[in-house]
């Protein structure tokens, strides 16, 4: 497919979501799906647009030597209606004359090749890297019942519950611990594709 407009590449736009609208035309024929997790990379008239290191803003490079392609993924299924619509993605692909937040060698515009990979065919090598920041997890809390159990909470604010009993049919005695995790991501430019294809 191709990007039908050109995407709002600034700072600005993106900070507070960490996403970005990509609008595409011509993927593929009819009512298409595009599922949550899939990736999507850009490639322009003048090349590929490549992923920058965040600390110096060079291109980052793989283990042979050569550029790594920006990559985003999508946060959310959509279906293209004859090819067309708009795709919302992850780690923006951010270009400013100043550069202080570029995350891409150049800007994506009005016409760029998008590729979408990702299918429940597709074999992705697993070689992903992230900071220990770049996710979170937390506990939503757990009601407490009325039987002899305990609720603790870490220092971290992480909620468990521990629950003692009896199976009365197996004569055995037993302890249930209760956790209800919440994931988040906190920032995805903590983490990248080390190398390899998506």
């Amino acid at each position: 497919g191709t990007l039908s407009g050109t995407p709002t590449v600034t700072y600005v736009a993106a900070k507070d979501t960490m996403t970005q609208v990509l609008a595409v035309a011509s993927v593929g024929a009819g009512s298409t799906v595009i599922k949550a997790g899939e990736t999507v990379t850009i490639t322009a008239a003048s090349g590929a647009i490549n992923r920058l290191n965040l600390s110096t803003r060079q291109v980052i490079l793989d283990e042979a030597g050569a550029p790594i392609v920006w990559t985003g993924t999508v946060t959310e299924e959509v279906t293209l209606s004859s090819g067309a619509g708009n795709v919302t993605v992850t780690g923006p692909a951010i270009f400013e004359a100043a550069g202080a937040y570029n995350t891409v060698s150049q800007s994506p515009l009005s016409g760029d090749v998008v590729t979408f990979s990702g299918a429940a065919s597709d074999i992705i090598q697993p070689n992903l890297f992230w900071h220990k920041q770049a996710f979170s997890i937390g506990s939503v809390p757990i009601k407490k019942l009325h039987s002899t159990d305990t609720l603790a909470t870490t220092e971290d604010g992480l909620q468990f519950r521990v629950s003692k009993g009896v199976g009365f049919l197996e004569n055995e005695q037993k302890v249930r611990f209760d956790f209800r995790p919440a994931y988040g991501v906190m920032n995805p430019f903590f983490a990248g594709q080390g190398f390899g294809a998506p």
